[in-house]
């Protein structure tokens, strides 16, 4: 399963990241890349496989990677040599705020870097 590039009918310039429950509603929603990397969207499932957007968020950095977590994801970047995870809380519907204590550096550049960010194993 996937999206392809820049050429997708319904999220185009997007890249597929990560599928998951965004809002708690037990369906699953998708979290779209822009093909440069620097900026994530939320699509959150209607029905009929119909996706409702709205918008990107940017970031300071290249997105490697994107988690879903209880409530917001958790983001696998690269600036330069260095690769960090930041964390961003699910405010409100399409709009995501960064928790910038948690950003935590990665001491050595890998990917994919997984962790359990908020502790409960899964």
């Amino acid at each position: 399963m996937g999206l392809p590039s820049s050429g997708s009918p319904g999220f185009p310039g997007a890249r597929l990241f990560a599928i998951g429950d965004l809002n708690n509603d037990k369906l699953n929603d998708i979290v779209t890349v822009a093909d440069d990397l620097r900026s994530f969207a939320a699509h959150y499932f209607q029905d009929s496989f119909r996706y409702l957007s709205n918008g990107s968020t940017p970031v300071p950095g290249t997105i490697t990677q994107v988690q879903i977590r209880p409530g917001g994801l958790a983001l696998t970047l690269e600036e330069g040599n260095q690769t960090w995870v930041r964390v961003y809380r699910h405010a409100e519907p399409f709009r995501f705020v960064e928790e910038p204590t948690l950003a935590l550096r990665i001491a050595h550049q890998s990917q994919p870097f997984y962790a359990d960010i908020d502790g409960d194993l899964q």
